[in-house]
């Protein structure tokens, strides 16, 4: 989990996925997996790679992830499930109220 400038999650992350695109072929290509922006979150990045050093050299020269340069704080293993879980809401009826019906064939 990497700190990131507030508001700018969702093009830091394209910026990043971008970098990686741009280094696949080099000599030192990105050693990360994944880039996530969590909705709930703000101002931070789940980076996924095996070493905090493959996360440090891929986060090196964003303007966006300067703060959070020195210091990356790992997800408990607990944690990682939760990230990517999607949560169906629920629609709650009340009595009396109007609906719309659709027919699904």
């Amino acid at each position: 989990m990497v700190k990131c400038r507030i508001g700018e999650e969702k093009a830091t992350a394209i910026q990043m996925m971008r970098k990686y695109m741009a280094f696949q072929y080099k000599d030192e290509p990105l050693q990360i997996k994944s880039v996530i922006c969590v909705e709930g979150i703000k101002g931070y990045l789940y980076v996924e790679a095996f070493k905090q050093t493959h996360v440090k050299h891929a986060i090196n020269g964003v303007s966006n992830l300067r703060m959070g340069y020195y210091t990356q704080q790992m997800v408990p293993v607990k944690e990682m499930t939760d990230v990517l879980r999607v949560v169906k809401e629920k629609s709650v009826l009340k009595t009396r109220a109007w609906v719309r019906m659709k027919y699904v064939s």
